[in-house]
């Protein structure tokens, strides 16, 4: 059997009803294309007339094929049971996707997005963060470096969530404006470039920094 594709139009409103959940690559061989323009994102939002965040679980991506450009989440984030492990966030990414771009994610009742231990997307930039209950990106250490430019954390009091993990290829860490917090610990191997840019602040709770390779760390 070929893998199926869903494909979803600019300015199309998709309604996911409560404690639903929407799922691409996870047991099946599918893929999500999602491809809005600026004049009409896809939007990903709450079934309900008086939404709350939490209404609704995740978007679950495991497949490398999907993209996701000019797209609106909001109002998910609950315990996600796509694939029995409750985990919570409203945008989920566990695969080397082709890009999340240009793409707003609001009103979370967790993080708004989860880029986990098999997710690393090959674009992650221009996207907007505001109104989550909690660090809006949470991204596993390894994938770090994947987070590109220009993605702006609109709420005072936001951070960056990272996952504890050792380094196993160079990784350069932006400065998004807001800290990486981490309750460690956090390291590299041996003979692997650590890059923090300007202005990066990471912060620990009890763990520690374990540096095997070069560090470079210039404000």
């Amino acid at each position: 059997d070929g893998e199926a594709t869903l494909t979803i139009l600019p300015g199309t409103t998709v309604r996911i009803e409560n404690d639903g959940f929407l799922s691409a690559g996870q047991g099946v061989d599918s893929t999500l294309v999602a491809i809005g323009t600026a004049e009409q994102p896809i939007v990903f939002t709450s079934d309900e007339a008086n939404p709350l965040p939490g209404d609704w679980q995740c978007v679950y991506i495991g497949s490398d094929g999907s993209e996701i450009q000019h797209a609106i989440f909001e109002y998910g984030g609950s315990p996600c049971a796509v694939n029995g492990a409750d985990e919570q966030a409203m945008v989920q990414i566990q695969a080397s996707v082709r890009g999340v771009t240009n793409t707003t994610f609001r009103h979370s009742s967790t993080n708004g997005v989860y880029i986990g231990a098999d997710g690393l997307p090959r674009a992650f930039e221009n996207n907007t963060f505001s109104g989550n209950e909690d660090g809006s990106l949470r991204v596993r250490a390894t994938a770090v470096g994947a987070v590109g430019a220009a993605n702006t954390f609109e709420d005072a009091g936001d951070f960056i969530l990272v996952e504890p993990a050792t380094l196993t290829e160079d990784s350069t860490w932006a400065n998004h404006g807001v800290p990486y917090r981490t309750p460690g610990p956090l390291g590299s191997n041996p003979s692997v470039a650590w890059t923090l840019e300007a202005g990066v602040r990471i912060e620990i709770g009890g763990g520690s920094l374990q540096i095997g390779g070069p560090l470079t760390a210039i404000g």
